[in-house]
């Protein structure tokens, strides 16, 4: 029975693969306008109306556009509300296809140090998990692998591509890696002598010999690159946080469940936070249960910089609701979109290109009908990623169609 259980899933697998793939959308040709739409920075400061002038891929103004052009696009988004694209950061989007179908999954490795592990050459474009978390405003996503403790190194891609290679906005980001149980001596030990080897290894100058592994881990052990730590208890944070006093790294915290009991130590490292599941059940017995809704505002008031991410990959398209659900405990709601946008491009050193609505930024823009933020309000109508627009539909969306249309008839 098992077999065939299987086989059944096999086969839906294949079937989904050869459906209909949706064409990446062409480069930016013209000058773009998009005048009088209500701008939600990304930043945190509060949203105004003004124009924004876009060209090849990038935004050169935001304000009264009045240049003329001999070709442009000029488009009037009176009551529309314009955002930057939402980043999901810890997502295996485009490794994973159907969660049961172990043919589809590409997010493991064996062993459990795998610093050279590349997530970048596993992605698949094709994925048609990408077309849903896309029209939900998610243009760009930290895509990581799950395998052990040092579990190996993100890339970031935007969501609109033909292959791995046009999709990575940065294609070796950040190291990822889940600390042990704070108990858990022996494992927590073992990655402090992998470190030192490491260390040891590449001041040594052995950068010739063939161990991948041990070059992979040269600019997160010279803090040129900032390595990412899952850790959730108070015990594991503060052994982090010790761990990564002992390496002088540059790390930020995933996860952080009970960050709030430690949050000065964390604040005065300048440690940014990325909180994993807003909409989460209390993790101890003790937390109470409105905690994980107001902790973001807690921690943004002991001057800690919040991310939030999910688990998973089509769950990140319920990301920009986790921003309304903290923007209702305590936040505003230009606060908490900066959660999903500005301040995970701080924690992926892309802030300079993307995660909010600035001149010289790429274009990657969500425009709504109502509150992006809102589940009940929000109706992405149109995306661009790097000034070209993309198509927001997915298979679910024409399943909607296909069945519409069959009522109305």
């Amino acid at each position: 029975m098992k077999r065939i259980i299987n086989f059944t899933i096999l086969l839906l697998c294949l079937k989904l693969q050869a459906q209909e793939v949706l064409t990446p959308a062409p480069p930016q040709e013209i000058p773009i306008i998009l005048r009088n739409a209500t701008l939600h920075i990304g930043d945190g400061t509060s949203s105004r109306v003004a124009d924004i002038l876009i060209i090849d891929g990038k935004i050169t103004k935001i304000g009264k556009v009045t240049e003329a052009f001999k070709r442009s696009e000029d488009i009037d988004l009176s009551g529309k509300h314009l955002y930057p694209g939402i980043i999901a950061l810890n997502t295996q989007l485009g490794l994973t296809e159907i969660e049961a179908a172990r043919p589809t999954v590409d997010t493991r490795e064996a062993g459990m140090l795998n610093p050279g592990l590349r997530s970048v050459i596993a992605y698949n474009t094709d994925s048609r998990v990408i077309g849903t978390v896309r029209s939900n405003g998610i243009l760009t996503a930290q895509i990581i692998t799950e395998s052990g403790w040092i579990k190996g190194i993100s890339a970031v891609m935007q969501l609109d591509a033909a292959n791995w290679e046009d999709a990575a906005t940065d294609t070796d980001n950040a190291l990822c890696m889940r600390w042990p149980k704070g108990n858990d001596a022996n494992t927590i030990q073992e990655i402090y002598d992998y470190f030192k080897e490491s260390k040891a290894w590449l001041e040594a100058g052995n950068l010739a010999e063939p161990d991948l592994n041990k070059r992979a881990m040269q600019p997160y052990l010279q803090a040129k690159r900032r390595i990412i730590i899952e850790a959730y208890s108070k015990t594991q944070i503060m052994q982090v946080l010790a761990f990564a006093d002992d390496f002088k790294l540059d790390i930020a915290l995933l996860g952080a469940h009970q960050a709030l009991d430690i949050a000065d130590q964390i604040a005065a490292r300048k440690i940014p936070v990325i909180l994993n599941n807003v909409h989460r059940l209390p993790a101890v017995d003790e937390e109470h249960p409105l905690t994980p809704f107001s902790l973001p505002a807690e921690l943004k008031k002991k001057g800690i910089e919040v991310s939030l991410s999910t688990d998973g990959f089509w769950q990140v398209r319920n990301l920009p609701f986790m921003a309304g659900t903290a923007a209702a405990y305590n936040l505003n709601p230009e606060e908490a979109l900066q959660m999903i946008t500005l301040n995970p491009a701080k924690v992926l050193h892309l802030d300079h290109r993307i995660g909010s609505i600035a001149e010289g930024k790429d274009a990657n823009i969500i425009v709504s009908d109502g509150d992006l933020l809102d589940m009940k309000s929000s109706i992405p109508i149109k995306a661009m990623i790097e000034g070209r627009w993309i198509s927001l539909e997915n298979k679910q969306s024409q399943l909607y169609h296909k069945y519409k249309s069959l009522e109305e008839k």
